[in-house]
């Protein structure tokens, strides 16, 4: 290879002026003054040593790779379209994880290995292309598939969902964001919404009426969990983070168990801080205010935040009712105080419309299983995903500017 035969010649050179150095310096006695010059220089010639770039994983929102190891190299150096995003030690597991990748764009990576300081090899350039996100409507419960195209137990509600078209390992599916999962469905069980103005960012539902820990006021931790794993692509249960608002000791109305009581905005923003730390990652929870804003004002604030590819976790006030056997929830400005995850943004017919995450979804028998057990739903009644809901833009901001401001007047996102 070109390379090797390039090593070969430095190292080479480096011998015969090693050589004729020692030769021209023996009557003064002494080497030690070039020693250091010309171990740099076979250093310098292993900078050339190769490395591979190898795709881990990839979805609508990362980009997860990995390389092989230098001899002696202490750190690896991240670049994206020639831009250093990362160091990573030697120590640690050669991969990275690129969260900062946006949906439908190409990008181009390279590994630098270095040894104290000198360059010891560089990798490959690797292409990846990002896949584009797409909403889609579901009009009829459909059984769910695995990665792995088995057929589940879990059934998908009619509705709106969050995804990708993968056409390299799911050719004839969509790949659908529901729970804290991703998954498959045929795409004869579904059609996708015109978006050619609009903008989705991939995100599944997650109800605070399911699982082990009593959660009946949970709507903040558990809209905290739809909008953490939705912006970092991690896989938290909602129990999880419930359990981390009480080990982080963040400020609650009440006690950790949130069966009478909940969370303010800015105790959502402080855990949501809490885990985002954990995974390392350089991003700050913001908290926007609406006191005093106009309905416009605030619709606009969510569009730009959703086209730079931010969720807004917010504050609403909501009612709610079964209709078929299934909650049905409902915006408005003088229900009970509520947060959801706002996640889209569509124009149908001169009308924009709001596509929300939220928590507060059950079936009838779930719900009244819960309220006569001291937790929530039994397992038998958490065989179901649901979808988002569409709600006009205009409805939602209105709702938004309805909560009382201190503790529950913010939008929160992160940058």
């Amino acid at each position: 290879m070109e390379v090797e035969r390039l090593k070969k010649i430095a190292k080479n050179a480096a011998a015969i002026c090693m050589s004729l150095v020692m030769s021209a310096t023996a009557a003064m006695g002494s080497f030690a003054g070039y020693e250091s010059f010309f171990n740099e220089i076979a250093v310098s010639a292993e900078a050339s040593t190769e490395m591979t770039i190898k795709s881990v994983s990839k979805s609508d929102k990362i980009y997860k790779f990995s390389w092989n190891s230098v001899k002696g190299a202490t750190e690896y150096r991240v670049y994206r379209d020639d831009v250093k995003i990362a160091t990573v030690k030697s120590s640690k597991k050669r991969q990275y994880t690129d969260y900062d990748v946006h949906s439908g764009n190409t990008y181009y990576y390279r590994i630098e290995a270095y040894r104290n300081g000198t360059k010891v090899g560089v990798s490959n350039s690797k292409k990846a292309k990002i896949y584009s996100t797409c909403l889609i409507y579901v009009g009829n419960d459909t059984k769910l598939y695995t990665l792995g195209k088995k057929k589940t137990t879990k059934t998908l509600f009619s509705g709106y969902y969050s995804g990708y078209v993968n056409n390299d390992s799911y050719k004839g599916y969509y790949v659908i964001y529901a729970q804290y999962g991703r998954y498959l469905i045929p795409k004869s069980a579904a059609e996708p919404v015109n978006m050619s103005e609009g903008k989705i960012l991939t995100t599944g539902c997650v109800s605070q009426l399911g699982g082990t820990v009593y959660t009946g006021y949970a709507c903040g931790p558990t809209n905290a969990t739809i909008f953490y794993n939705g912006t970092f692509s991690t896989t938290r249960a909602k129990g999880g983070i419930i359990l981390d608002a009480k080990k982080f000791r963040v400020p609650v109305f009440g006690d950790y168990t949130f069966t009478r009581n909940g969370i303010s905005v800015h105790g959502i923003a402080t855990l949501l801080q809490r885990e985002i730390k954990k995974i390392g990652l350089n991003k700050q929870v913001r908290k926007e205010a609406v006191a005093g804003r106009s309905t416009e004002d605030i619709k606009n604030s969510i569009k730009t935040k959703l086209y730079n590819d931010q969720r807004v976790l917010s504050c609403i006030r909501h009612t709610s009712q079964f209709e078929n056997g299934r909650i049905v929830n409902t915006f408005t400005t003088k229900g009970v105080l509520h947060y959801s995850v706002v996640t889209g943004y569509t124009v149908e017919n001169g009308v924009e419309y709001f596509y929300c995450a939220d928590s507060w979804f059950s079936v009838k028998g779930a719900y009244e299983y819960a309220m006569k057990h001291g937790r929530r739903n039994g397992s038998k009644y958490m065989n179901y995903y649901y979808g988002l809901t569409k709600v006009p833009a205009d409805v939602y901001a209105n709702s938004i500017r309805s909560v009382p401001n201190g503790n529950f007047g913010y939008m929160l996102y992160v940058e």
